[in-house]
């Protein structure tokens, strides 16, 4: 579960830095401000989406290839031969058992962090200004809003902004109902972006460690501003006069994140696009950036109907080549991980490992001979949760090679406790059960190494 969580973040980070990559280059700059507010909203919630939807598509990769996630190495055992309880050889473990728990604590904390911070405490501060402000009501071109004049509190006043069809005002100040605050606001309210940016605020907390994330929510506050200015100026406005009251506002203020203030930080910007000219139709192609992305995002989480990995082809244990080694390596399988791993016996990995232990013999042989060797099968878990396929890999020869001894011995007191290993349940993979591969390193050690 917590693997499957940890990869679907980071699949989601992934499509959305390249979606908003692709828009920062092609139409960041373009003065096509409802296109680009629902192009941004929509890189959001397909990014939230993707792997989800995407990984219920089927790719198929090959006809014959068994339905092989890929191979996963357990922790192996160590066998001594004085029956000596050792030590799980750690290193044969690719990440340690502890590090999916702590990466999944680190991201659920972050995720509070940010719903905190950027959330709840700028909706605590809206909610404190309603109840400091005065309420009155407003008629702005034909539409009545609620206007909450809020006085100023040790020395800071309030900024004009908008919230979730409010408008808070300075009481220090006097603004006429048909002025460029009202009316740029009163635009905010009728497009709806305070809702938006704050559903924009709401899926940050899931994509808290993506900076592309922060800075789409950048890119979608400032494209609010150009849109409310759009909308001022469509309603009339002078065009040189709206930008010296831009300039003219741009003091200090309380503001809340989650509102939308009529000073902006990047006042350049605005005025810059305020000046921009209407861009021409061939713009909107550029929107056809998002069609190879998608693809490859559907090829990246779609979920293969077979796998081109497929099981090495069955070989025999070997013989002997003159060197420590016997049993040629297989054919590779690419390491994958399975969103949730088959489970012993209600347990995990080490479950399996310690049950290993508690069965295995160092073979008599080998003990009155002072062979010692190292054993790697490889065996499959499948989707009923029955062992099969189980296999020699490799044999490595410890020590010095005993003459006429078969070294075979030891794979197969390995194969025969594999083979025997009960309750398994089955490894899953986007919700199906899928057969899994693992690597299995045996370890026999005389008692004086």
């Amino acid at each position: 579960m917590m693997n499957g969580l940890l990869t679907y973040a980071v699949g989601s980070a992934a499509v959305l830095a390249v979606l908003w990559g692709g828009f920062r280059l092609l139409l960041r700059s373009q003065k096509i401000f409802r296109v680009n507010r629902a192009l941004l909203n929509t890189i959001l919630y397909f990014s939230l989406c993707a792997p989800l939807l995407l990984s219920r598509l089927s790719i198929p990769v090959s006809e014959r290839a068994p339905e092989v996630v890929g191979v996963m190495t357990l922790a192996g055992v160590t066998v001594s031969s004085d029956g000596s309880r050792p030590a799980a050889m750690a290193e044969n473990s690719s990440t340690p058992a502890w590090l999916p728990e702590v990466l999944t604590a680190v991201y659920a904390a972050g995720a509070v962090a940010t719903l905190l911070t950027h959330v709840l405490i700028p909706a605590a501060a809206a909610a404190a200004l309603l109840l400091r402000g005065r309420r009155f009501m407003a008629l702005s071109g034909g539409h009545v809003v609620t206007v909450v004049s809020v006085p100023a509190r040790r020395g800071r006043r309030v900024e004009p902004m908008s919230w979730l069809g409010v408008i808070f005002l300075p009481a220090e100040e006097d603004y006429d109902n048909d002025s460029y605050v009202i009316r740029h606001e009163l635009a905010h309210i009728r497009m709806m972006h305070s809702p938006i940016l704050l559903n924009a605020s709401l899926m940050l907390c899931l994509q808290w460690f993506n900076p592309a994330a922060w800075l789409l929510l950048r890119d979608l506050r400032q494209n609010c501003e150009f849109e409310a200015d759009d909308a001022v100026l469509a309603s009339g406005a002078d065009r040189k006069e709206y930008q010296l009251s831009l300039v003219g506002q741009a003091a200090k203020g309380m503001a809340v994140s989650l509102a939308n203030p009529f000073r902006n930080s990047n006042l350049y910007r605005r005025i810059a696009m305020i000046q921009k000219a209407v861009p021409e139709r061939k713009v909107y192609a550029r929107l056809l950036y998002v069609v190879p992305v998608l693809m490859a995002a559907a090829v990246i989480f779609a979920e293969p109907l077979v796998p081109a990995a497929a099981m090495p082809a069955e070989t025999g244990a070997g013989n002997m080549t003159g060197s420590s080694v016997y049993v040629p390596d297989p054919v590779p399988v690419p390491y994958t991980l399975v969103e949730q791993p088959p489970l012993f016996m209600g347990g995990d990995d080490d479950d399996f490992v310690a049950w290993v232990f508690s069965v295995i013999q160092y073979p008599a042989e080998a003990v009155a001979s002072d062979a010692a060797a190292r054993v790697t099968v490889q065996f499959k878990i499948r989707k009923t949760g029955e062992v099969s396929d189980i296999r020699t890999l490799r044999v490595e020869v410890k020590g010095t090679v005993v003459e006429d001894f078969d070294y075979n011995i030891f794979s197969e007191a390995v194969v025969d406790v594999v083979g025997r290993s009960p309750g398994w349940t089955p490894g899953y993979q986007h919700g199906k059960p899928v057969d899994v591969v693992y690597n299995f390193p045996v370890d026999f050690r005389l008692k004086n190494e």
